[in-house]
């Protein structure tokens, strides 16, 4: 999923190359505020709650100018490598959008998170991550 990312994804793939990997083989909760960018060169912001383990994940995002919450849930087998696919399927059970998000470990807790929308738009944050 590496080859995917431009923009703030492409600087994440840089620090993952050279970044000792985490297992979140122990259930994790993850905060931080996340910058993602518009068509029109604007921004939105929000805080993200990721809850992370060996039997699935929860993001929870609160837009910061309106107050709209989104929460997803769904598996994943590697958060850092290769990362992950949250599919957000229609009424009839098909694939309507989706998004692809990693995580990168810095250093201390800290893991750059990268998301990247099938549209092509992308958004990044600084997420500090400690043991649930």
């Amino acid at each position: 999923m590496s080859g995917i990312w431009t923009g703030l994804g492409a600087v994440a793939a840089i620090i993952w190359a050279g970044a000792c990997a985490a297992a979140f083989d122990v259930p994790m909760v993850c905060t931080g505020r996340m910058d993602f960018a518009n068509a029109d060169g604007s921004t939105e912001t929000y805080d993200l709650r990721l809850a992370l383990g060996a039997e699935g994940y929860r993001i929870t995002s609160t837009n910061l100018a309106d107050g709209a919450v989104t929460d997803d849930t769904g598996r994943c087998t590697d958060y850092l490598d290769p990362g992950c696919r949250h599919e957000i399927r229609d009424a009839a059970g098909e694939v309507a959008d989706f998004y692809d998000f990693v995580l990168v470990a810095l250093h201390g807790g800290e893991y750059a998170y990268a998301e990247r929308w099938a549209d092509g738009f992308e958004g990044g944050a600084r997420m500090t991550c400690t043991p649930e």
